[in-house]
């Protein structure tokens, strides 16, 4: 039987092997070069580089083929990912899925609790009383364990098109429902990565490094799939509006971009911050048209929205009742820090004694809109490059789940899974350093150890819940400072 003990160990090292390869065959100087000859063929790389770009090809990769010195290690990271795969496979069937649980049974409610609305507490509990019922009566250990679990109360706080989906989705069948929608959030997340560091241009090896890194020693993704949440599938979405704005200028993209984006933040909110922080990114650079595009689609993806949640649910989950919800969540729901809460505001909300959302999000938002005004000074009025556009919308892309879990008073450990996009992107930037000692590699580096940090936690014998959300909020505040000091104007193609 294969030790999986030691291959987060294992992992690290060809992960930090993995970048020192990737940057040595970009050029860049890990060591004072000895030769002319070094810099004569890092400056041919680069000229192939800037061809690359200039002919349209969007990574800038024209001409350039794998080393064949590499093979082995893309052979030994490929094995590490999919030995990952095959550990997550069988991890995630072993724990209660209590969050896809209750989505499953709001699913159904419209046959257990007819014409009533879903996001009544009363409703709620008496969900749970007559789920529980039925779930001893079913010779079913999963559903049966997680009925118990949520014996008191199915607590309803996502949007009507999000349990539109699942009651789409819903078969009537618990263990098959569950098995499905588990392989499809590991498949969504493995895809994912592999689709977003192809966009942001991460070398192959880096970006199998980091796949093995998140399904070896990523307890979140461990936590989305355990408990059949949906950020895995969220992450996925977001490497679709990244695909989308590798052309920025094709009208169709943007307007495809408006509307999944839209569809995204109908699902599930926590992702408004990313068409927040694009729009923004447009006024500064002076796209007009594709903050029209993009409205276009959003409104195309708010009927959808209100189509479908009306279809399938209708009068039993009206919108105006999930904003009476919302408004009453920290009132009739336990989301402290106790049960597992990283959000920023919430986290220094507990230290102040107030609420300081607000304050937060206007700081983290704040940087990058200076950012962004430093960034439209640098390029003096002129039209944005497309090269400049598509970095740039890379970056806001990534940042926008940041900002949110920063600036926000709710906020999941599994949330962090949609951090991936800006830590793939980061890894990409890491190619412009002359050391991994840079201020970039560095808060990469924190970024690692704050993912990975239930693990070192446990071994140093600290498992308080304020540790471990703290540790994993840190190593996001250090991510956002990697992806915000990539908007730098010297950092980005112009």
């Amino acid at each position: 039987m294969m030790n999986f003990e030691v291959l987060p160990r294992l992992l690290r090292f060809n992960m930090r092997y993995s970048i020192f390869c990737f940057l040595s065959e970009r050029g860049t100087d890990i060591a004072p070069a000895k030769s002319s000859k070094v810099g004569a063929g890092s400056a041919n790389r680069a000229s192939k580089i800037r061809q690359g770009r200039e002919s349209g090809d969007l990574r800038g990769n024209a001409g350039l083929r794998p080393s064949v010195s590499r093979v082995p290690l893309l052979v030994v990271l490929g094995f590490l990912a999919a030995v990952g795969v095959a550990r997550m496979s069988m991890e995630m069937e072993q724990g209660v899925a209590i969050d896809f649980y209750q989505f499953w049974a709001v699913g159904g409610a419209a046959e257990v609790t007819p014409g009533e609305n879903i996001y009544e507490l009363a409703t709620g509990e008496r969900l749970a009383r007559a789920l529980l019922e039925r779930a001893e009566e079913i010779e079913s250990p999963a559903r049966r364990a997680a009925a118990r679990f949520r014996a008191q109360r199915i607590d309803v706080v996502s949007t009507p098109f999000f349990y539109s989906f699942f009651r789409a989705a819903r078969t009537g069948d618990y263990d098959a429902d569950l098995r499905r929608h588990r392989l499809l959030s590991l498949a969504a997340f493995v895809l994912a990565t592999l689709l977003t560091g192809y966009v942001v241009g991460c070398a192959p090896a880096v970006t199998l490094a980091a796949l093995a890194f998140f399904l070896l020693a990523f307890p979140p993704l461990r936590f989305d799939l355990i408990e059949g949440n949906v950020n895995s599938m969220q992450f996925a979405i977001l490497a679709i509006a990244l695909w989308l704005r590798c052309d920025p200028d094709r009208a169709w993209r943007a307007v495809a971009a408006g509307c999944v984006l839209s569809l995204a933040v109908f699902f599930k909110p926590n992702l408004a911050m990313v068409a927040a922080l694009l729009v923004l990114g447009w006024g500064f650079l002076g796209r007009k048209l594709d903050i029209l595009r993009a409205a276009l689609g959003a409104a195309a993806g708010a009927l959808i929205a209100a189509a479908a949640s009306a279809c399938l649910f209708g009068a039993t989950a009206s919108w105006r009742s999930w904003i009476g919800a919302m408004s009453n969540l920290e009132r009739d729901f336990a989301v402290g820090i106790a049960q597992g809460n990283m959000g920023g505001a919430r986290l220094i909300g507990d230290v102040l004694g107030r609420d300081p959302t607000v304050l937060l999000l206007i700081v983290l938002v704040g940087i990058t809109a200076h950012r962004l005004w430093v960034l439209r000074r640098a390029i003096g009025g002129a039209p944005a490059g497309i090269a400049l556009v598509r970095d740039v919308d890379s970056l806001l892309i990534a940042l926008g789940p940041a900002v949110a879990i920063l600036g926000t008073a709710i906020a999941w450990p599994h949330y962090a899974i949609l951090c991936a996009p800006l830590f793939l992107v980061c890894l990409h930037r890491l190619e412009a350093e002359t050391s991994l000692a840079s201020v970039n590699g560095l808060l990469v580096i924190a970024a690692l150890a704050g993912f990975s940090s239930i693990f070192w936690l446990d071994a140093a014998g600290l498992q308080a819940p304020l540790a471990q959300v703290l540790a994993l909020a840190l190593g996001i505040l250090a991510l956002y400072a990697a992806g915000v000091t990539a908007l730098a104007p010297q950092k980005l193609h112009k």
